[in-house]
């Protein structure tokens, strides 16, 4: 970890607390599958445990049951603010900065299919895999472009008025070393902030 953020965990967490965060991101990250209800209704992978709400932790990534769209890999709390938004299938959904995609799935799975999502992200490239994800997922109301929020201030003009607004922001990724170890050598105190 770099020095810059013990110190300044130290300071938040305390030492013990910063210890105790440290340990944790030196062990391996579960592996966990959300089962996707558009295409299948139970599992067809093997699973360790089921951890409730379609999502299941794996040893092994279940490749096959990717590609046939059957589920998607995504830890069980980024389901936490798709289930806040709380949509229903006719609601107009913003999704703004989605890519590449999981809970966008996530809402048209709960949205069953039905209604609009709009899915917007700074990077085109990004987006080009969100809508290979959607395709191989069935996601069908779904419709994404490349908008940045900061440069921009009206928003997209397919749409002037949504029922829900989800706003799930990029960040410093430090809450998540476990899954990307590259942070620690990237990472910089100005990303912070």
């Amino acid at each position: 970890h770099p020095k810059w953020l013990v110190q300044r965990w130290v300071e938040q967490f305390g030492e013990s607390g910063t210890v105790d965060l440290c340990a944790w991101n030196q062990q391996p990250a579960p592996i966990y599958v959300r089962l996707n209800r558009l295409v299948a209704k139970k599992p067809t992978f093997e699973f360790l445990d089921d951890h409730g709400d379609d999502f299941y932790s794996v040893e092994r990534v279940p490749h096959a049951a990717i590609e046939a769209g059957e589920c998607y890999v995504q830890d069980p709390s980024t389901a936490m603010a798709a289930e806040l938004l709380s949509p229903s299938p006719s609601h107009s959904v913003l999704d703004a900065c989605a890519a590449p995609g999981g809970k966008t799935a996530l809402l048209a799975q709960l949205m069953r299919n039905d209604g609009r999502i709009i899915a917007t992200d700074t990077s085109g490239k990004r987006l080009e895999r969100m809508n290979r994800n959607m395709q191989r997922l069935c996601v069908n109301n779904v419709t994404t472009m490349v908008y940045d929020w900061l440069k921009e201030s009206r928003g997209p003009k397919e749409n002037k008025k949504y029922d829900r607004i989800l706003l799930d922001v990029p960040c410093s990724n430090s809450g998540v070393m476990r899954r990307r170890i590259d942070v620690r050598w990237r990472l910089k105190p100005e990303d912070i902030t």
